[in-house]
């Protein structure tokens, strides 16, 4: 990705550049958002112009929004008129290029906990809001991946934009999925739905799905309840909780047909843990661990009792029922897990 007016501003201390219908610029540094400057009106249409050339996208009155991954891990989503009623909205994020250590989420039981459950294959769902860390999360258990007893596990990640890699050198076999809109040119749609259904044929080992967020679920869902473990995907949510909430909705949504009791077993059945991230003072930390059960009719989620929240942060526990609490989750067997059992 060449450089501009924009793009320069994406270094290691900024992780988001925003242009707002102004012309004012900000920067996000990652403890509060800066202004740096001013841009005029043909200073940014050409900025985007240059930026969108390489993808073959165009930002304008029929297509008013764009959002496109830029070469380099950084990623574009602007607004435009009629949408943006007062102007042009931009926002162009940088995607950190390395990946951290598991251990820069929390202390050394949540490393462990977390290593256990990637290695014993669990069914994940990272849940927080933007910009929380899902991502970066997802990343990181992805590296571990490759650091196990197979080192040669075949992952499919399905993505709107391409965001997940592995470490450069791990022996690890990475499918990357992107997800298609429609094009002016009448080119048809590809949307996750299609991509997850696909990734069951080009045998997976895991499959990623960067975000759930529409009739997707119903594909994944599938795959989890029939065999394929190990998988991970991410849900917008304020915690845990909500999280399965939102599966909930998503899922009545996609199946209206289908009872709420027959959802709520699929995704008791096809889930095994939610873990929570949040910024703290901060930093990226994950603030719960939950183990997902289905009790009587309801999808209840079990505490990890030891928070992997730093000293001084938030107590709350958003409303989660902790009915086991008092039992680690690494300690919990899963009957349809077999032998398997989260120790560490």
């Amino acid at each position: 990705m060449t450089t501009g007016p924009l793009t320069t501003l994406l270094t290691n201390e900024v992780n988001d550049v925003l242009v707002t219908d102004d012309g004012w610029v900000w920067v996000d540094t990652g403890d509060a958002l800066i202004a740096h400057g001013h841009i005029d009106a043909h200073t940014l249409q050409v900025e985007l112009e240059r930026i969108l050339a390489a993808s073959g996208r165009h930002l304008d009155r029929m297509n008013p929004v764009v959002d496109v991954g830029l070469e380099g891990g950084a990623r574009l989503c602007a607004v435009g008129p009629p949408v943006a009623v007062g102007g042009v909205q931009v926002a162009l994020r940088r995607h950190r290029q390395t990946t951290p250590r598991l251990d820069a989420f929390g202390d050394r039981s949540t490393t462990g906990v977390l290593r256990t459950l990637v290695r014993r294959r669990a069914n994940i769902v990272v849940s927080g809001a933007t910009g929380a860390g899902k991502t970066t999360l997802v990343r990181s258990l992805l590296a571990e991946c490759g650091a196990g007893d197979d080192p040669t596990q075949r992952i499919i990640t399905v993505e709107d934009t391409n965001e997940l890699s592995i470490p450069p050198g791990s022996r690890t076999h990475l499918v990357r999925l992107e997800t298609r809109p429609p094009s002016a040119e009448g080119t048809p749609t590809i949307n996750a739905e299609d991509l997850v259904r696909t990734a069951l044929r080009l045998r997976p080992d895991r499959i990623v799905v960067g975000e759930v967020r529409g009739d997707e679920v119903i594909a994944l869902l599938h795959a989890l309840n029939t065999g394929h473990r190990g998988c991970i995907t991410t849900c917008h949510a304020n915690s845990a909780r909500d999280a399965l909430e939102r599966l909930t909705t998503l899922m009545i949504r996609a199946a209206p047909t289908w009872p709420t009791t027959v959802v709520r077993q699929q995704l008791a059945r096809a889930i095994d843990v939610v873990i929570h991230v949040d910024r703290v003072a901060g930093e990226r930390r994950i603030t719960d661990i939950c183990r997902v059960a289905l009790d009587g009719e309801q999808v209840t989620t079990h505490i990890h009792p030891q928070r992997a929240r730093p000293i001084g942060s938030r107590a709350s526990h958003h409303g989660i029922h902790t009915r086991a609490a008092g039992r680690s989750i690494h300690r919990l067997d899963r009957g349809r897990m077999g032998d398997h059992r989260w120790r560490h």
